[in-house]
């Protein structure tokens, strides 16, 4: 196949850039970020043609671009990774079928399923195991309810550990974490939304993941993970993941995606909570994943099955490899030893596994370049911008 990427080169871009060119499929991407242009130096090797196209954030200006780049080039395949890629080719899908094909879903349901609030409502009333939420219509009503601390409190819409998720003790803690994410604004509320934070229940435990390829409600391929540890370390992304044979787990988020009909790739994030030892959906990630990496390495390639969707091809993948460790070494491992002061010499001893034969990482050697960009990052924050790196946080399920 000829595949356009669309995005920046993150961990999980530079993965299926990697297993793609492996399998022989022409490869190309499309950048949202001119400014990356003058580091081509650091791009992965055997990659056909690179172009620098305008943010999605401006819409109409990301669309022309992107459509002179296929009406000229005639790509089989649009293949977007970040959520601002996704959502914007989802918005403008029908135009640009025209010239090439997408197995992103379409807007509207990407819109359902990114409203945390909405989502939650949805599910509950269709019986789905869910956590409770609590509506309100002012911050005095919400003060008002009889609330079973500790809560989360993030935005309704909105990806991001840094901007968008705080968790509350106390009704003073509430009210203070309130104001600073409903303070904040968004250019472009389809994206991200702070106003009204959602109120959820905290679920005691680990994140779990279902991995999902599916076409119209059918799964096509899946897998189940779980994040050993995450960044921040009270919960957040992968950083060390390890995959599953997990039926539960697979049926529980099968069974939501075929109720929403959903289309294409997406992460179900679950916790399984250690009160009554039942999986509780938290999110729906509606695009690849950022430890794409480690479903690679267990032997699906989410991102081809994506493109084979989109071409018309259903071959079912479920089959894998399980008790397989991914670490994201560079900035992520790296950020968390930093994180976690009381723990830190364990925590370093700990990138010693990279040795054992059923870990993996993001670095290549026989394509390193991306990796040195990202090692450079990583230590040019810690030497430079320490403040940068989020703090540990409350590890609540470690009280419970």
């Amino acid at each position: 196949m000829k595949i356009l990427i669309v995005d920046s080169l993150g961990i999980q871009v530079v993965s299926s850039i990697r297993s793609l060119r492996k399998k022989g499929h022409n490869v190309s991407i499309a950048i949202p970020n001119k400014s990356l242009e003058n580091k081509r130096w650091f791009f992965p090797k055997k990659l056909n043609e690179i172009f620098f196209i305008s943010s999605p954030v401006n819409i109409d200006a990301f669309q022309k671009d992107l459509e002179g780049i296929l009406k000229e080039k005639q790509y089989d395949v649009v293949l977007p990774f970040g959520f601002e890629t996704t959502v914007a080719i989802s918005s403008i899908k029908n135009d640009i079928l025209k010239y090439t094909s997408t197995s992103v879903a379409d807007f509207e349901l990407i819109q359902k399923v990114h409203d945390k609030e909405r989502l939650n409502t949805i599910l509950n009333e269709n019986a789905f195991n869910v956590p409770k939420i609590y509506k309100y219509s002012s911050l005095e009503e919400l003060l008002a309810q009889d609330i079973n601390f500790p809560v989360v409190v993030k935005a309704r819409k909105g990806c991001g550990i840094d901007k968008g998720v705080r968790y509350a003790n106390d009704k003073d803690e509430l009210t203070r974490y309130y104001l600073e994410i409903s303070s904040q604004t968004s250019e472009n509320t389809d994206l991200s939304d702070y106003s009204y934070p959602l109120i959820q229940e905290y679920i005691p435990g680990k994140i779990y993941d279902g991995c999902f390829v599916c076409h119209k409600g059918e799964v096509v391929a899946s897998l189940a993970q779980v994040r050993d540890v995450t960044y921040p370390i009270s919960g957040g992304v992968g950083t060390n993941i390890i995959t599953l044979d997990d039926e539960e787990l697979i049926k529980y988020c099968t069974e939501i995606l075929k109720f929403l009909k959903w289309d294409g790739p997406c992460q179900v994030e679950v916790k399984k909570d250690t009160r009554d030892n039942k999986y509780k959906l938290i999110e729906i990630n509606p695009k690849l994943w950022g430890t794409l990496g480690a479903s690679i390495y267990a032997g699906i390639d989410f991102s081809l099955k994506a493109c084979e969707i989109a071409m018309g091809i259903k071959n079912q993948e479920k089959e894998y490899k399980k008790n397989l460790k991914y670490k994201i070494l560079f900035p992520l491992e790296i950020y968390t030893i930093y994180q976690d002061k009381g723990n830190r010499f364990k925590r370093f001893l700990k990138l010693f596994e990279i040795f054992k034969r059923n870990v993996k990482t993001e670095v290549d050697f026989f394509d390193i370049k991306p990796n040195l960009l990202a090692f450079l990052g990583t230590f040019y924050v810690l030497l430079f911008r320490r403040e940068n790196i989020l703090p540990k946080g409350q590890e609540f399920y470690e009280k419970s």
